[in-house]
């Protein structure tokens, strides 16, 4: 089963965009991912362990400037035995990074691939597609981040997310050994990242999986304040019915002046689970007058006040 974070990855690269937007991708993906190899030509190396990636950076270099990346790929003998697949681009490799605008040296992000919301999503989705993850939605914990090298480049991306015009992302930046990591935690802020990026899908994944979960953990703790509530009626109650033992025994006089406790009295003791509010409504009904929670509990202090007397 693939992860979530390669179905994102499918999602973005299954997604026909304009040019303009594709170029901004490709300027941020080859910005991050890629380096300069110096062998008997100078080329471009891009790496990539997933084939739909690898497959959709070569159709945008063929599609872009008519070059066909060699392609070749590596098969790791030990742990899980993923390939990485490496796309070396030859040719007037100048003009691709200055038409790109990448100057591998600068932590500047080029202002004319991000000068509008469409083209920061392009530009954040090519960085997503070479560096990023995000955790399975059935898991508690939310996390979607991408990984640099370069803490000053790192920075420049969170003041780009902040760039969008909802102004509603907080990305932060940790170190993880040689790395940064610029990261988002909020399931909101997640969601719309993905939308930004072009998931749309895996966006509503997200949020179906979350939704529900988020309901099952509300339902839990309901039950589990109804379970409390239940609980302490019972024993308000015991306490009650003990109360009302001792007070019918010893203190007829009082009972005979209040109407109204004899009828607490006898609907406890026919009702030992029923919560405050219940005896309430049921005193109202008899006496055909709004009587609160707050007036039961009132008697109820009486009767206890009256119990403890006696002892």
């Amino acid at each position: 089963m693939i992860s979530f974070s390669t179905k994102i990855k499918e999602e973005i690269t299954s997604k026909p965009f304009v040019v303009e937007r594709e170029k901004a991708l490709l300027s941020a993906y080859v910005k991050t991912n890629g380096f300069i190899s110096y062998g008997k030509k100078i080329s471009i190396v891009l790496k990539t362990q997933n084939a739909k990636v690898a497959g959709y950076i070569y159709s945008l270099f063929d599609k872009i400037y008519q070059i066909k990346p060699n392609i070749s790929f590596i098969k790791k003998m030990k742990l899980n035995k993923n390939i990485t697949y490496s796309l070396s681009i030859n040719g007037d490799i100048k003009h691709i990074l200055d038409d790109l605008g990448i100057i591998f040296l600068s932590d500047e992000i080029n202002l004319s691939f991000v000068k509008d919301d469409d083209l920061i999503g392009g530009y954040l989705g090519g960085v997503f597609l070479a560096s990023g993850s995000c955790n399975n939605p059935q898991s508690a914990n939310y996390h979607l981040e991408m990984q640099f090298d370069n803490l000053n480049y790192a920075k420049n991306i969170v003041k780009l997310i902040k760039k969008h015009k909802s102004k509603m992302f907080n990305p932060r930046i940790i170190q993880r050994r040689s790395n940064y990591i610029v990261y988002l935690k909020r399931s909101d802020q997640i969601s719309s990242f993905l939308v930004l990026i072009g998931a749309e899908e895996s966006c509503m994944e997200f949020e179906n999986v979350r939704v529900d979960r988020d309901y099952r953990n509300i339902d839990n703790r309901w039950q589990i304040c109804d379970e409390a509530n239940l609980r302490r009626t019972i024993s308000s109650a015991k306490q009650q019915l003990e109360d009302i033992r001792i007070v019918e025994n010893k203190c007829q006089d009082e009972l005979a002046r209040s109407e109204k406790m004899r009828w607490l009295i006898r609907l406890r003791k026919e009702n030992d689970e029923a919560s405050l509010r219940e005896l309430a409504e049921m005193m109202s009904d008899i006496f055909d007058i709004e009587i609160s929670k707050s007036n039961v509990n009132h008697l109820f202090r009486k009767i206890h006040e009256l119990a403890e007397g006696v002892k």
